[in-house]
């Protein structure tokens, strides 16, 4: 209805993280306004790491950008990447999309994020 169009034009036009926006709708899989704008409001409980696209670079990713995977050099040739980017990937509910991984750091599912706005089940997924 117009209510929720006027909603969703109200979040849109606040945004400033246009890519990461489109990224994670690509994620989400949906067209439906009230999900769309429900996205917008909650932007900031996802992620997007661009130009990580498998479980190998996801894992490379982990160990050279993030405090928590960091290891000696000496222990590289040891990890087994693909492992770790395919552990965190389930455990932050993550998916490979055209611009990157797009995951959600706090571990709740896109359902439990869309809900907060809508009250109801998300069917986008």
């Amino acid at each position: 209805d117009i209510y929720d169009i006027n909603e969703f034009a109200k979040e849109l036009e606040d945004l400033t993280e246009t890519e990461k926006y489109l990224a994670v709708v690509e994620y989400a899989g949906t067209d439906d306004v009230k999900e769309l704008t429900a996205i917008a409001k909650h932007l900031d409980e996802f992620d997007v790491i661009d130009g990580v696209y498998s479980d190998d670079e996801l894992g490379e990713y982990l160990v050279e950008n993030d405090s928590d995977y960091k290891c000696s050099d000496n222990l590289r040739d040891y990890i087994k990447y693909d492992e770790l980017g395919e552990r965190y990937r389930i455990d932050c509910n993550g998916e490979y999309g055209n611009d990157g991984f797009v995951y959600i750091p706090s571990g709740f599912s896109l359902e439990d994020i869309i809900n907060k706005d809508m009250g109801m089940s998300f069917g986008g997924m």
